[in-house]
Formats: structure tokens, C-alpha cells, sequence
């Protein structure tokens, strides 16, 4: 899958052109042209950046009929039915040019899910209702490196790669409740679990305006108390146009369209598949970066689901909106 993706970003590209210098997904799980699609570029040998990144994903609402009578379509022992308004994710994020095409990555942050809310079948069939309340804490931190292999006039390829330590806070309790009870991992800021995430990245100008990126990563996830949540697959492309004349004058301005595809495997649970989990989502959306500074930058940017094949009965995601600031020294 990922040398197809690839193959088709290189054949759209002008080859002459030269070079210029959760049990459900509600649990949180660097950009070029795009937010979500990783750049090729690396920071220059001894360069920092530092960003402070906030993404809001806004999800259908649904009453407490709704829950149960979705709670009611899941099939397996033990079904449960999750639902959220709304999550933040609010990321600091790390770099530092090691060495000429080389970088080294660092990042933590903090989640909220707003109004959290279960519906679960009991052994003998009857239904239970739980209102968690708003969940929040820490986030796992991300350890990360970049690569670049190559570039020249027919653009720039990178290998990016982490480990995620399990920092984050995992054993957040039911507010609503008895307070006693621990939540499922899916549900929980941090996942208490070692993981490894390895990807891909290419990067190109199609003309003194124009850029494309494109990238790849798979996420591989461990078990924690029984309990695995799903592999990740993301993907991207990315086209951005400047708007001001001059790559290195300042203040300058871009607007970019992303298109995102995110893939989540089943969860699993006890070693058996957890039904309503997993599936595939396809993001599109417009962006815009404004560079105030050399050293200052910020971006905005909304995607819009235009595709959801989700396993089983799942809360659908209706729009996310992400925007950072970075400093560059």
C-alpha cells in the first residue's frame, strides 16, 4: 500500500521541475504543505523549533436513546457503546537539527473529552448507562527522529520513525460515578503502553509557488492488561501555493489543501476483536500558514470527513480543526 501511495504522488509531479532551498477513535492517538502530512525537509545542523499545537474534533451528537439503541447493535460478549461531544488535544512539540539532514523529535501534551458518556450490555442481555463526566490529562510522550536521503531536482525523500514512552496519565476514574471505577484504556489520555510508529516522506516544488508533500506511517501498539488498542495506518498529500512573492521574505502567506486517510485496526480485548472498533476514515480540507518572522509562525487548517467505513456501530466524526504557532531559532 505504501509503495502504490507513493508511486502515485511521484507520477503527478513534472520531472523536469527544479529544486529550490479507541475502543473508539476518541482517545488521542511536523507538516509540510499540510498539518497532518509529514515534510521531507529537516532542520538545518544546530536549529530548534518549538510548537504549541491544538486540535478540536467535533462529534455527531447523540442523546441517550441514541446511545442505547446503538449499544443494542453490537454484537459480541460484553458490548459496549462509547460517546463524546468533543476532544482537544493540546501538543508541545520539540526539534533539534543533530546533524546535516537529521533531526531529533521530543513531544507531550495534555487531552480533554468533553461529556463522556457508555452504554454496555450485561451478561444476561440487560442494558447498562454510565456518564463519565469530562475525562482529561496527560498524554504519552513521543521520543522521534528524521532522516533525509535524498534531494535534489527531483524533490526530497525522508525516513521518520518513534518511540512512545507511557507517560501519560492511564488510570483516569469515572467522575460521574462512584469515582472508584477505573475507565477503559481506550478512554484514557495515556495508553500505559510502549509503542514504535515508522514512516515515510517526500517533498517537492512543482513551481516557484507550488509545493507537494507527501507521507506514510504505520503505528504499531503492545498489550497493556489484556487490553491492545488498534494499529494505526496515516497518509497524506499535501499541495501548498504561496501567496507573497519571494520564498525567504517575510511576513509571507500560503494556503494549502490536505487530503488525510486514517486507518485503525480492531481493538482487541482478552485476545478477541472488539467489533465496533477500527476502520477507515478519508479527511479533506483547506489550511493556511502565515510565516510573521523567520522565527515566528502560525497555521490553521479544518478537515471534513468525506468518507467513514467504521466497524460496527461508531460515533462519526464530524469536523476537526487544528492550529499551531512554532518559534525557530
Amino acid at each position: 500500500m505504501l509503495a502504490t501511495f507513493f508511486l502515485i504522488a511521484s507520477v503527478v509531479l513534472p520531472p523536469d521541475t527544479p529544486a529550490e532551498a479507541i475502543r473508539k477513535d476518541h482517545g488521542p492517538g511536523t507538516s509540510g504543505g499540510g498539518l497532518n502530512t509529514r515534510s521531507a525537509e529537516t532542520l538545518k545542523p544546530n536549529a530548534f523549533s518549538a510548537t504549541f499545537r491544538l486540535d478540536f474534533t467535533g462529534f455527531e451528537r447523540l442523546s441517550n436513546d441514541d446511545v442505547r439503541e446503538l449499544t443494542f447493535g453490537v454484537s459480541g460478549d460484553h458490548a459496549h457503546f462509547d460517546a463524546v461531544r468533543w476532544s482537544m488535544l493540546e501538543t508541545v512539540e520539540f526539534a533539534f537539527g543533530a546533524a546535516e539532514d537529521f533531526e531529533v523529535g521530543f513531544s507531550f501534551g495534555t487531552y480533554r473529552a468533553n461529556d463522556v458518556r457508555e452504554g454496555h450490555l450485561h451478561g444476561d442481555g440487560s442494558y447498562g448507562f454510565h456518564e463519565f463526566g469530562d475525562i482529561s490529562g496527560a498524554t504519552d510522550t513521543w521520543i522521534s527522529a528524521k532522516g533525509r536521503l535524498s534531494r535534489g531536482p527531483e524533490g526530497q525523500f525522508a525516513v521518520y520513525g518513534g518511540i512512545k514512552l507511557p507517560t501519560g496519565d492511564d488510570d483516569e476514574t469515572n467522575e460521574g460515578g462512584t469515582g472508584n471505577a477505573t475507565l477503559e484504556p481506550s478512554l484514557q489520555p495515556g495508553s500505559g503502553t510502549f509503542d514504535l510508529m515508522a514512516g515515510v516522506a517526500y517533498s517537492r516544488w512543482l513551481t516557484e509557488h507550488i509545493t507537494l508533500d507527501a507521507s506514510a506511517s504505520y503505528t504499531w501498539r503492545s498489550e497493556e492488561d489484556e487490553f491492545k488498542i488498534g494499529d494505526l495506518i496515516l497518509m497524506g498529500v499535501a499541495a501548498a501555493y504561496r501567496l507573497t512573492e519571494g520564498a525567504q521574505a517575510y511576513p509571507r502567506a500560503s494556503v494549502f489543501a490536505e487530503v488525510a486517510l486514517r486507518h485503525l485496526f480492531e481493538n482487541e480485548e482478552h485476545g478477541v476483536e472488539v467489533s465496533n472498533s477500527g476502520g477507515t476514515v478519508l479527511f479533506v480540507g483547506p489550511g493556511v500558514r502565515a510565516g510573521l518572522s523567520e522565527r515566528f509562525s502560525w497555521d490553521l487548517a479544518v478537515q471534513i470527513p468525506v468518507v467513514q467505513e467504521l466497524n460496527e456501530p461508531q460515533q462519526w466524526t464530524l469536523y476537526k480543526v487544528s492550529t499551531g504557532i512554532t518559534l525557530s531559532f
